[in-house]
Formats: C-alpha cells, sequence, structure tokens
C-alpha cells in the first residue's frame, strides 16, 4: 500500500495553507480584487502550487491525467492572462491589468491544487464542510444586517448627509471616515440605498454577489435529498448495483452507499432556513432564478429517474411540497414585515432591459476586437461608456453575462474555455446524476486539523483587516468563534453535516453558471475560486488510498516550472506598499500635516508605482484644494496659471496617460482649466478645456454633465456652434434621465435654464 497523502508534512503543511486561504476568501469582499487589496492570497497560492508540485505531496494514489476540464480552465486562464498581456504592452491601465494577471496566476494555482486536494476523501471533506460552515456563517449575518446592521447605520448617516447638501464639512469629513463615496453619482447612489433599501451583502460589496454565492450553497446542501429515494425496494436495487463496484475496489468498507438518503442533521436544518431566508432578502432575481431552475431540474432528474412511479417519489414529493409551502409564509411574513415588496417581481422587466443594454453594448464592443476581445483585462468599464445607451444608467464595471465578460477581457480563446467548460459540466452532472454513479464515491470523516484550521479563517481575515486597515470588524471574532465550535462538534461526532456529492458540486456549479449569466461577478476572485471549487469537486472523485492512477512526469515539471514562473510574475507585479503610500498621504491630509510633507508622500507614490493614476489624481485635488484656500492673484498674463493649479493640471494631465481611456481624467482636467478661464475670463485658457473636455465626451457621450461643461467651456472659449451643439445633446440625454428616473444623473435646474437659454429651447410641458 502506498504512502498517504496527509501522512506527510509537505503534504499537511499544503493542505493546511489551502484550506485556510479557501476560506479566507468568503470573509474578505471579492470585489477588492481589483484593487491589489487580495492579491496576496493569490500570492499564497502560487507559493503552495510551487511546493505541492516541487516536493511532489501528491503520490501515485491520487495522481491524474490532463482531463478536458484541465484543458477548458487553462484556454480560460491563458485568455484571461494574454488580454493582460496585451494591455501591458498596448497600453490602457496597465496598474489593474497588472494586479489582475496576479489574481489568475492565483486562480490557476488554485484549480492545479484543488482538483488534488479534492481526490482525497478526508481532505475533501474538509474543504466542504468547513465551506458548508462558512456559507452558513455569512448567511446569519445576512439576516442580522438586514434587520439590526443597516437600519442603525441608516438611522446615524442619515442626518449627515443632510448636512452634507446643506454645505456641512464636519458632516463630510464623517461620512468619507465612514467609506462613503463623495463624489457624485456614487454619493447619491449610496444614499439612495441606505435609505430606501435593506438589502444584504454580508461581507461581500454587493447583495447580488452575496445572492450567487447563497444559491449555490443551498444547492450544496439540497441536491442530493431532492434526489434521494424513499422507495425500499428501488434503494435495495441501487444498493446492489453499489456493492457490485465495490468488490472492484481495494477498500470496500471506505464507501458509503451515495444513494442512500442522509440525515436532516440539526445544522443542515439550520443551513438551509439560513440560507434560504438571506438569499430571499438579498432580492438577487437572477439567483433565485438560478436556484429554482437547477432545482426543479434535479426533481426532474429524479422524477425521470424513477419512470415516474409515486412511490418513489414520494419523499420528492413531500420535500418538493414542504419546500413551496414554506417558501409561501415565508414569503408573506417578509412582505408584512416589509423585508420584501411587490418590486422584486415588477421591477423585473426594467431590470431585464437594462440588461439588454448593457450586452448589446459589449457586443459592440466585441465586434471591433472579435479574437483578441473588446478591451483587454480589466477594462471594461472605461471601454463601456463609450458605447452606453443613454436609456442605461449605472457605469457598471462588467456585463453582467459570464460569457460576455471573459470574451471581452480574455478574447476568443477564454469565451472557447468558458463555453467548453460548461458543455463538459453538463455532461458530468447528467452522469453522476445517476444513483450508481454517487453509489461509489469514497466518504471519510474530516480531517479534524483541516476542518478546525477553515473554521478560523474569519479570525484569520480579521488579523488581515486590522493590520493591513486599522479597520476592526466585530462580526469575524464572533463568526470565527462560532465556526470554532461548530467544527469541534463535528470532529466529535455530536453534530453532523453532510459532504457534497460529485453530483450536489455540480448543480451547485450549474447554479453559479446561471446567475451569472444575468450577474456580474466573474472578474471576482472570490467568486471565481467558488466556481472552481465546486467543479473540482464535480469532476475529481474521492478515491481509496491504494487505488492505482498513473501520472504522467511531463505534466509534473510543466506544472512545476508554470508555477515557479508565476510565482516570480506575482512577486514581480505584486507592490502591497504602493497603495499604502497613498493612504498614509490621505491620512496625513486629514490630521492636518504640512503641505510640503503631503505633497511629498503623493510624489513618492506616483514615482513608486508609474502605472496607477490613483496617486496622481490624489495629487491633483490636493494641489487644486490648495489653490482654493489661496487669495486669487490674477496677473497680467490670465493665460498663466497660478503655480498650484498648474501643479494640479500637471497630475490630473500624468493620470490620464497612465490610464488613457478613463475620461474621467480627461473631464476633470477640463474642469481644473475651466475653473481658471471662467474666474479670469481666457479664452486661450477656455481652449485647452474645450480640447480635454471634446475627449473625455468622445469617451462617454451620455453623459449630460460632461456635455453641458463643454458647452460652458465652448462659450468662454467663443466657439458657439461647439456650445449650442454640446448644450441640445447636455438637454436631450437630460431629458432621457428624466423620463427613465435616474435621479442621480439629472442636471441642476439653474445648468438646464441656461442650456435652454443657449439653444432658445423653450422648456418641455
Amino acid at each position: 500500500m502506498s504512502r498517504a497523502p496527509t501522512s506527510s508534512m509537505t503534504a499537511a503543511v499544503v493542505a493546511m495553507i489551502c484550506v485556510v486561504a479557501l476560506n479566507l476568501r468568503w470573509f474578505i469582499p471579492a470585489e477588492d480584487s481589483a484593487d491589489g487589496a487580495t492579491s496576496w492570497l493569490a500570492a499564497l497560492w502560487c507559493l503552495a502550487a510551487v511546493i505541492a508540485t516541487s516536493f511532489r505531496w501528491v503520490n501515485d494514489a491520487v495522481s491524474r491525467r490532463w482531463t478536458r476540464a484541465d484543458a477548458a480552465v487553462a484556454l480560460l486562464v491563458g485568455g484571461h492572462l494574454l488580454g493582460g498581456m496585451l494591455v501591458l504592452m498596448n497600453g490602457g491601465n496597465r496598474h489593474t491589468a497588472a494586479i489582475l494577471i496576479v489574481e489568475w496566476l492565483g486562480i490557476a494555482a488554485v484549480w492545479s491544487i484543488l482538483r488534488d486536494l479534492v481526490r482525497v476523501p478526508g481532505i475533501r471533506a474538509a474543504i466542504w464542510q468547513s465551506t458548508l460552515l462558512a456559507i452558513i456563517a455569512v448567511a446569519v449575518s445576512g439576516c442580522w444586517q438586514h434587520w439590526i446592521e443597516l437600519p442603525s447605520m441608516a438611522q446615524r448617516l442619515g442626518p449627515k448627509f443632510d448636512a452634507v447638501r446643506a454645505g456641512s464639512d464636519v458632516a463630510r469629513q464623517e461620512l468619507s471616515h465612514e467609506g462613503v463615496p463623495l463624489n457624485e453619482p456614487d454619493f447619491t447612489l449610496f444614499e439612495k440605498r441606505l435609505r430606501d433599501s435593506r438589502e444584504p451583502f454580508a461581507f461581500f460589496a454587493l447583495a447580488n454577489t452575496l445572492g450567487g454565492f447563497l444559491a449555490a450553497g443551498l444547492m450544496m446542501l439540497l441536491a442530493d435529498r431532492l434526489c434521494a429515494t424513499g422507495s425500499a425496494s428501488v434503494f435495495a436495487d441501487r444498493e446492489n448495483v453499489a456493492r457490485s463496484k465495490e468488490k472492484t475496489l481495494a477498500e470496500p468498507v471506505a464507501h458509503e452507499e451515495a444513494s442512500k438518503p442522509q440525515d436532516w442533521s440539526g445544522l443542515t436544518i439550520l443551513g438551509v432556513i439560513a440560507i434560504g431566508l438571506c438569499l430571499l432578502l438579498t432580492k438577487s432575481r437572477t439567483a433565485l432564478l438560478a436556484a429554482l431552475l437547477i432545482g426543479g431540474t434535479v426533481v426532474g432528474f429524479r422524477v425521470l429517474g424513477t419512470r415516474f412511479k409515486m412511490l418513489c417519489s414520494r419523499r420528492i414529493v413531500t420535500i418538493v411540497v414542504g419546500g413551496l409551502i414554506a417558501a409561501t409564509v415565508l414569503i408573506g411574513l417578509l412582505s408584512r414585515l416589509g423585508s420584501w415588496d411587490r418590486e422584486m417581481l415588477t421591477e423585473a422587466a426594467k431590470s431585464l432591459s437594462y440588461r439588454v443594454y448593457y450586452w448589446t453594448g459589449t457586443a459592440e464592443l466585441i465586434a471591433e476586437h472579435p479574437i483578441l476581445g473588446g478591451g483587454g483585462l480589466g477594462q471594461f468599464r472605461n471601454a463601456y461608456l463609450r458605447v452606453k445607451a443613454p436609456a442605461a444608467s449605472e457605469e457598471i464595471a462588467d456585463p453582467h453575462n459570464l460569457l460576455l465578460d471573459v470574451w471581452f477581457q480574455g478574447g476568443l480563446l477564454a469565451a472557447a474555455g468558458a463555453l467548453w467548460l460548461a458543455a463538459t459540466l453538463l455532461v458530468t452532472v447528467w452522469k453522476t446524476s445517476r444513483p450508481d454513479s454517487r453509489a461509489t464515491e469514497c466518504r471519510r470523516p474530516a480531517e479534524p486539523r483541516l476542518l478546525l484550521c477553515g473554521a478560523a479563517a474569519p479570525w484569520g481575515a480579521f488579523l488581515v483587516q486590522f493590520f493591513g486597515t486599522g479597520y476592526w470588524d466585530d462580526r469575524l471574532l464572533i463568526v470565527g468563534l462560532v465556526l470554532i465550535v461548530a467544527a469541534m462538534l463535528i470532529n466529535s461526532g455530536r453534530v453532523s453535516l453532510p459532504v457534497p456529492s460529485r453530483f450536489a458540486c455540480g448543480s451547485a456549479a450549474l447554479v453559479l453558471f446561471v446567475h451569472l449569466l444575468g450577474a456580474g461577478g466573474i472578474g471576482y476572485t472570490a467568486v471565481m475560486q467558488f466556481l472552481l471549487l465546486c467543479l473540482a469537486g464535480t469532476f475529481s472523485a474521492a478515491v481509496v488510498e491504494d487505488q492505482p492512477a498513473p501520472l504522467k512526469i511531463t505534466t509534473v515539471w510543466i506544472q512545476r516550472g508554470f508555477f515557479v514562473v508565476a510565482t516570480v510574475c506575482v512577486l514581480l507585479l505584486w507592490r502591497p506598499d504602493l497603495r499604502e503610500m497613498v493612504e498614509s498621504a490621505d491620512q496625513l491630509m486629514t490630521k492636518g500635516a504640512p503641505d510640503e510633507v503631503i505633497r511629498k508622500t503623493y510624489t513618492r507614490a506616483m514615482q513608486a508605482d508609474r502605472w496607477d493614476p490613483i496617486p496622481c489624481a490624489r495629487l491633483a485635488e490636493f494641489e487644486f484644494r490648495q489653490w482654493q484656500g489661496d487669495p486669487i492673484r490674477v496677473t497680467g498674463n490670465t493665460s498663466e496659471l497660478p503655480q498650484n493649479l498648474q501643479a494640479a493640471v500637471n497630475a490630473i494631465a500624468e493620470a490620464s496617460q497612465r490610464d488613457p481611456q478613463n475620461g474621467h481624467w480627461w473631464y476633470r482636467r477640463g474642469t481644473l482649466l475651466l475653473t481658471w478661464a471662467e474666474r479670469v475670463k481666457s479664452p486661450l485658457v477656455a481652449k485647452l478645456a474645450v480640447d480635454s473636455l471634446n475627449h473625455a465626451v468622445d469617451l462617454y457621450p451620455t453623459n449630460s454633465q460632461w456635455q453641458a461643461d463643454l458647452s460652458d467651456a465652448a462659450i468662454v472659449a467663443g466657439t458657439v456652434s461647439l456650445a449650442e451643439k454640446a448644450a441640445r445633446n447636455a438637454l436631450a440625454q437630460d431629458d432621457v434621465n428624466q423620463r427613465f428616473g435616474h435621479l442621480e444623473r439629472i442636471l441642476a435646474a439653474e445648468i438646464r435654464a441656461r442650456l435652454e437659454r443657449r439653444t432658445a429651447v423653450s422648456p418641455p410641458n
């Protein structure tokens, strides 16, 4: 008998690193990956992959050949890496592209390791039980957030929003410390969501991301039970099939009949209730639709598998009818409490129409470069604003469609990988839906230490946030304590939690796929990691430890070489100290440090990272505020800008060079120049403002405020025809915003009146 993987120190270290890194993702905002906040996790995964391949911790018992799933994931990851390299070579926001290259290298390491880890029964059980515990904890946190935290926050911050709109600088600083975005339209959107909605997002940043996470977790708990039979005769037949297959294995005692219904333990029932309740509270239509669609399909597999024999379907009928009754009662109760409303259904058509705008705009971008993609890794928002429909409102960061997202960012290569992966998943789920397939799966108790390590992940997330940002999150301490207690009870055998079968993992992956076809998130590393975890559990069956499986030496050396190169690339591209320098300058400015100290700190941040536009933009705003605080001194040459204002213009110009497709930098440069041009009535400076604003409008033509500012700059520059044209465009877009209720984008009354006078258009009735 060959040595078990968990008996070696290398295997234990790698497995422990991976279980902790895996569960840390669920408690760190997934949407922060594009900012580099989670790049250290990608570096950790790459390091684990190097250790795993270098010491060959996976022995012959769990070694495997290159499969279709591996090829599909390789295409998906390779396409995104190629898209990132194109941005680095051809221009764009190189800073974001470099960060996402690091993240996708980490994703490659995640897949390589998970595909082997889930083949070891004890490790597989530890991974899934710790993940299910995390999902349940996230769901409970979401419910607490909906009924306690968000109402309290609205009551506490509501008056401060009113004070900011009244001109209070103190309230503005307090909201800034709370993490509230102060620039429009983000400020109005944040206020609207805080006052009018209570959708929980738990440890994520978006309710939709949480919804997809919960829907997949719910399917993990229910899929095996929805396929379980209540007929003794059919169960006996399946048991015989399982026994016949077990005879070919070396250790038949290690197997449990996967077709046998597992008991509904108290923790499982609590998990289903908490996850289902929080999923309803998120009001994520795509997540709910995905759960209902795949859940109904699972029931269909069960009914078709029994040839519509009602005797065999009695358990399913009981579960389905009971579930429908419970859901109806729960929705009615939530409606009475104000947690659910009719808009959940009545606004569905409006939400779909917006998605159609997103999809058609993305398709237009992809059509420009169908082979290489629409713009490169991490460049979607800037490219999309150029083709954004007038009726669309949000400046989205992704197209809210999995296929379009990977095609835009990774080109035809990544799109082919996604389609191949989906096709392989469908075939595998169909095969594993048969009871004889589930009967041969090997089940073992979870490795106790690994389960405890996974349960302690919230404490790790707390330490990362506290030492990284100084933020103290009590929720993580409480959740970590509860999960550790639950893990100890599971290890002692007092509490049970199911280990999802391959079919359950595949069903959860299908839920995520369907959800991501109508919602954003595939670019978030945590979402992609969760999807890969479900796929690994689907494609890799747990095997007994002495079952032979050949290993190609060439495959091992290819993996070793790739992850060594990947680790080197991660170390070269990952600079965790750069954004900390910007945050340090922000804190110095808040504390009232000397101007020269703040200026030098921002300048060092600019020089440390030649790709990041953020330090340049922050320095520009600092210099602009310094100029506003000085008395205006108008010299004889009005075309010459004051020193601080000129420094602000130079800094924002540097930002536009580092991120040339981002219209916001060009717009800000134009408004800075326009401010001086209007004060000193300088046509020369106004022409410079017109050039910048024209470029900004070309990159974002449906922004009515930008069109209005371009019209004002053209008036000062003496270009009347351009001023009238921009004014008409601004008024037309403002009419659309008013008609569709985009309150955060409606022009102020005085601005609209000025534009109407300029174009000699009477106000609309």
